[in-house]
């Protein structure tokens, strides 16, 4: 049979309304028997053929479809092989080849399928070598390459791939020839990918995958599996003792439903039905590898490149062997599995993924990352501009990191913790900078499962000092957003402390006037407003600040304090070492007796500093040059309005009730309820650190009672007089100091030659 279509037009009825024009030539022939007409057997079949056409146009105006296809070429004919089992057997297969130079197929100017340079090829055997009693017999496979194909779908998304190459067999399985099994491998040069607001560019894309039906098995396994049940249950009917085994076993949920406001934040990547039913069915085995890559998304505005990627998947794991990228300034290397993936993508109940991964980092700006992530949870997909859609990526790149300058850091998004991720993430990063932070290098662990991130194990060196940590996070409802950690800073300024937790501020705002390296101890447990936000009332825990060689200067607390209590140098004092420590607890930070050495002088200090910033403080003089001991309540709404109350000391010597030890361990018991909040609970940690347990059984021990709730005993006439005495003196001394000064002064300048 040989047949010219020099017009299609003429064989299409007008009433169809199609128009079609374009030339084909078609040769066929060979014979084949009904049977031999499926896709197993048709190899068997005697058939060879040719078809060839070229400007081949074809419109629908009534389903707004149009077609342009040329250069069609299309060849079917016999092959006979030897077999690379046994090469004294042979088999036939019958190949299918097409190729077609161009083509460009829309519906509705808004889908459509371009390509250029298409070749495909199908070939199908009924292998000699099959078992006699197998059910499946037959071998399928086909090629697809094309120098360029793009597609864009209804809702406008845009993919286009170059240089692709492509196989496909289907085939039994050797060790059981019942089972089907497929194999697919596709390498691509350039894949790019776009929806309305975010781009994905790919190249030297490698991608392999094995699956076999596993319906056989499952169907065996199932059968074993009722076997068994029905010896434990012999009263349930066979197709009831799934359900009865499930009912015994019960179901597990960390959050319940009616109470989750986050379940929105949960990791949903469910297939429909069909998808899904099979997913299950088959099982799969598959490699990737990636070359390059690279992702513009307003959901993240950085320049995100993708080095390199090399990794393994089944229906349940994704292993990453290796992978590498860079994120704005950061860049990142990772390996690591993700499991659990087969129940989450059925939909089956609230399933968790399971994250195991170490990540490196050579350099990481974590500033630019969070303004990435604010931004990006700002974003609003009705605000994007769809005239982006035709602009350069450079250009896309510019207007939405342009976009990411202008955060409002006040509506920062809550960080949720999905609860459908279990994650053990181990970090070691080098150069990270972090607000006024440069991190020479810092490790840490962290895991993640029920709402909550734990981390631990966190040790930084900086430009500021060594800093340790540990801490938790959980998001379990709106109104129960807790933290608890356990910070410390090693040979860090006060400035950079409260720059790094601006808290600290309202705590103590007094530790401003402090210059110097200090040690500072934070450890304490907090509820966070949705902003992420520390409520400050809410907050419970110990503090300890220690430092050698400090100065006190330009402060106004120091010169009122200088004056009253009668300091020689009124404008600096040096401290040669100084600790303190104190519980924060109901709305009050309690700072314990503590005692230091300044100027002349040995000074004992106590007090509450309250978080509305109104403080009660004592100080006693329990060591000076001069016979009179003083002491002072200091006390006011904050430290701009301070009063002062002199009288006698509360403390008469340096031995003060000492907290040290009580403070070590409530911190040792934080950092272990810490290490053990999965086995605890989170509730039951903020329970058990809320009480300060072994701070207030101390106190009881020892019967302490705070100086600030004592009454201050006022100072007799005797040593009234002999405090103006002293203030005289002093004040003729600092008289006689200042004449001196400017008399050597206008020395100097007389004798300036002219």
């Amino acid at each position: 049979l040989a047949v010219t279509l020099d017009s299609l037009a003429r064989y299409i009825a007008e009433d169809f309304g199609i128009n079609a024009t374009g030339d084909i030539t078609a040769k066929v022939e060979g014979s084949a028997k009904l049977s031999h007409l499926d896709i197993y057997n048709f190899s068997y079949s005697e058939l060879s053929g040719k078809v060839n056409g070229s400007n081949i146009r074809f419109e629908s105006p009534q389903d707004t479809i149009k077609a342009y296809i040329d250069g069609l070429e299309i060849s079917l004919a016999p092959e006979v092989r030897n077999s690379k089992r046994d090469t004294t057997q042979s088999f036939r297969l019958l190949a299918l080849a097409a190729s077609i130079d161009t083509t460009d197929i829309s519906y509705k100017d808004a889908i459509y399928l371009r390509g250029k340079a298409l070749a495909m090829s199908a070939k199908n055997t009924a292998e000699a070598m099959k078992s006699t009693d197998s059910t499946f017999r037959g071998r399928v496979g086909g090629t697809f390459s094309a120098k360029n194909i793009s597609f864009r779908d209804a809702a406008d998304m845009r993919i286009r791939i170059t240089e692709t190459s492509n196989r496909f067999q289907m085939m039994p399985k050797r060790e059981n020839p019942d089972i089907p099994t497929i194999s697919v491998s596709s390498s691509n040069g350039r894949i790019s990918m776009s929806t309305e607001a975010n781009r994905v560019m790919l190249s030297e894309a490698q991608i392999q995958a094995d699956a076999a039906i596993n319906t056989v098995v499952r169907r065996k396994e199932r059968e074993a599996r009722l076997d068994s049940l029905a010896k434990v249950y012999p009263d349930t009917p066979r197709d009831s003792l799934m359900a009865r085994a499930r009912a015994e076993r019960g179901t597990r949920s960390t959050i319940a439903s009616e109470e989750d406001d986050f379940k929105d934040s949960d990791i949903d990547i469910r297939l429909d039905e069909a998808m899904a039913k099979y997913f299950r069915e088959w099982d799969l085995n598959g490699r990737i590898s990636i070359e390059k890559g690279m992702l513009l998304t307003p959901y993240f505005p950085l320049r995100n490149t993708l080095q390199g990627f090399e990794g393994h998947f089944n229906n349940n794991q994704v292993r990453i062997d290796t992978l590498s990228l860079k994120s704005g300034q950061s860049e990142i290397a990772a390996t690591g599995a993700l499991t659990g993936i087969q129940r989450i993508l059925s939909g089956r109940g609230r399933n968790s993924l399971n994250l195991d991964v170490d990540i490196n980092s050579s350099k990481m700006d974590a500033n630019e990352l969070m303004r990435a992530y604010m931004s990006g949870s700002q974003f609003d997909p009705e605000s994007h501009d769809e005239q982006l859609t035709e602009v350069s990526d450079e250009e896309y790149l510019a207007h939405i990191t342009s976009d990411s300058t202008a955060v409002n850091k006040e509506a920062f998004q809550l960080i949720v913790v999905p609860s459908n991720l279990n994650a053990d993430i181990r970090l070691n990063a080098q150069n990270l900078t972090y607000s006024d932070l440069a991190i020479e290098k810092i490790s840490a662990n962290a895991i993640m499962k029920e709402r909550c991130i734990q981390i631990t194990n966190t040790s930084a060196v900086s430009n500021v000092g060594d800093i340790t940590f540990d801490g938790y996070y959980a998001t379990r409802t709106k109104k129960d957003i807790k933290a608890g950690f356990n910070i410390q800073f090693k040979d860090i300024t006060a400035e950079k402390v409260i720059s790094l937790m601006p808290a600290i501020d309202t705590l103590m705002p007094i530790l401003k006037s402090f210059e110097g390296m200090l040690n500072c101890e934070i450890a304490a447990t907090t509820q966070l407003d949705t902003n992420m936000n520390l409520m400050m009332p809410s907050i419970n825990g110990i503090l300890r600040i220690t430092g050698d060689d400090l100065a006190v200067k330009n402060s106004d607390i120091f010169k009122k304090l200088a004056k009253k209590l009668l300091f020689k140098n009124k404008k600096e004092g040096h401290i040669d070492h100084m600790s303190v420590e104190g519980v924060i607890s109901d709305n009050v930070v309690e700072v314990f007796p503590f005692v230091l050495t300044m100027d002349r002088y040995t000074l004992a200090l106590s007090g509450i500093q309250n978080l509305d910033m109104s403080f009660k403080y004592h100080v006693s003089l329990i060591k000076s040059p001069f016979l009179i001991r003083l002491g002072l309540d200091i006390f006011g709404d904050d430290f701009d309005n301070m009063k002062f109350r002199i009288g006698r000391p509360k403390y008469k010597n340096p031995n003060v009730p000492v907290f040290s030890k009580v403070i070590d361990d409530t911190k040792i018991n934080l950092v272990s309820s810490i290490e053990n909040i999965f086995k605890k609970g989170v509730d039951a940690v903020i329970k058990e650190h809320n009480e300060v347990d072994l701070i207030r059984k101390h106190k009881k021990d020892i019967n302490y009672v705070r100086a600030v709730d004592q009454p201050l005993e006022e100072l007799s006439e005797e040593d009234k007089k002999k405090m103006e005495e002293e203030e005289a003196k002093q004040e003729a001394e600092e008289a006689a100091e200042q004449a001196g000064a400017q008399q050597a002064e206008a020395t100097t300048a007389t004798e300036k030659p002219e």
